[in-house]
């Protein structure tokens, strides 16, 4: 997933003047989209780690990992047959603490939009 409208989130909520009342509910309605975008791409860049490292046996196959279950995590993230990879996936990140440069600092590590011809 590219992250350039993650940089470009990012900014608009810094270049948000906030000199009124008004000004400091608009700037904290669009961090709070941004942060509900940002969430979402790290539940997708969170799923791609714990595929590598998720529990692989017949109890876990509810919630195995497959490129098709990162398409679905990445366009559905909220439909009810993923909550349990939902699941796997949070308390994999919670245990391995992945962390994403692209995402944290995407002005500084640009991931480009993969063009397909």
């Amino acid at each position: 997933m590219h992250n350039d409208d993650v940089a470009e989130g990012l900014a608009l909520v810094a270049r948000t003047v906030a000199d009124t009342p008004a000004d400091v509910e608009l700037q904290r309605l669009l961090d709070a989209g941004f942060r509900r975008r940002l969430d979402h791409r790290r539940l997708v860049a969170d799923a791609w780690c714990a595929a590598f490292v998720q529990p692989k046996t017949p109890d876990t196959a509810a919630s195995h990992l497959t490129q098709g279950t990162l398409e679905r995590l990445a366009t559905d993230p909220d439909h009810p047959d993923l909550a349990p990879v939902v699941a796997m996936v949070r308390e994999q990140t919670h245990y391995h603490r992945f962390f994403h440069y692209h995402l944290e600092w995407p002005e500084i590590f640009p991931v480009p939009e993969r063009r397909t011809s």
